[in-house]
């Protein structure tokens, strides 16, 4: 006898709710005329090429890296690209026909560089040096030893070279004779990503990211530590998982930094107080791109963004 009855309590809140959809249906209709007012998908295009690029000339520089992770890429100023090789090899050439201003080799492995500026071109090695060559003619300056291989390409003003090793230490150096001015170290983690952004220089202030996700400012002149900012945070089970390097070079436009992290987010921060502007999570080893609209930036799955 219960269970009839439990079986028409079900039968009669069935019968309401069929009621109540036929209601809703009725005044979807009454409301729309009947049609489906769902506003379509735009329709799909193929992408045409809209130009065609040719070669304007070629260069070949030295030997490949041999499968060896190095930070060595082309350097432009004032009209003349420095490119540099795993070998030692550096060459400096027309940007516009690409002949050839000068070559020399350091007889070094180099693993990370060319740095422009101060009237040298400066690189770093996997013996721990810094070397600094003469912009006009490839003589070598002066080198720089430091405690480790140097993935970061060096940077340089007002008479002071910045240079980074993989052991997590940042060094001012004299660029008048490779005198060492001041250290600043920082802790490693035990598992990273091998490589490190480059040291960025503006307003007398050095900002990098570091192997733990934390970016910060220190003073040029004595290496005094300004601020510190985490802009990642460590999480998961493994130490893969916990990886949250910030590899890809600061930027600094307009008293703004921009800078991003493999595991962790991209964020804008104004130079001076480290105070957050904006912050997304996206994951990249990447170096960015900045125009006068958009920051451009490529995510760790091939994916390319454009940020406001």
């Amino acid at each position: 006898m219960k269970i009839k009855k439990i079986q028409l309590i079900l039968l009669t809140l069935a019968s309401l709710l069929l009621a109540g959809c036929d209601t809703i249906t009725e005044m979807t209709t009454a409301v729309t005329g009947g049609q489906d007012n769902a506003i379509p998908p735009t329709p799909l295009t193929d992408i045409q090429s809209s130009i065609s690029l040719r070669t304007s000339w070629s260069k070949s520089v030295g030997k490949g890296g041999n499968r060896n992770f190095v930070n060595l890429k082309p350097a432009l100023a004032d009209g003349v690209i420095y490119v540099a090789s795993r070998d030692g090899t550096v060459l400096a050439v027309d940007a516009q026909n690409g002949s050839q201003r000068w070559e020399v080799n350091t007889n070094t492995p180099l693993g990370a560089g060319p740095g422009v500026g101060d009237g040298m071109v400066l690189l770093g090695s996997s013996e721990g040096e810094v070397i600094a060559l003469s912009i006009t003619d490839g003589k070598e300056q002066w080198r720089s030893q430091v405690t480790s291989e140097v993935l970061s390409v060096p940077s340089t003003a007002a008479g002071i070279v910045v240079a980074r090793a993989i052991d997590g230490r940042l060094f001012g150096i004299s660029a008048l004779d490779g005198k060492r001015l001041w250290t600043y170290d920082r802790t490693v983690p035990t598992l990273t990503l091998r490589g490190s952004s480059s040291p960025m220089i503006s307003g007398g202030l050095v900002v990098y990211g570091s192997d733990g996700g934390k970016l910060a400012a220190l003073s040029l002149k004595a290496g005094l530590p300004l601020w510190e900012k985490s802009i990642a945070f460590p999480s998961g089970r493994s130490e893969l998982d916990r990886i949250v390097d910030i590899d890809g070079n600061p930027l600094i436009v307009n008293g703004v930094v921009y800078a991003a992290s493999y595991q962790g987010s991209i964020v804008a921060m104004e130079l001076e107080t480290a105070r957050t502007l904006w912050a997304k999570d996206l994951s990249t080893a990447s170096d960015m791109a900045v125009d006068r609209l958009n920051l451009y930036v490529t995510d760790n799955i091939g994916n390319v963004w454009a940020l406001d």
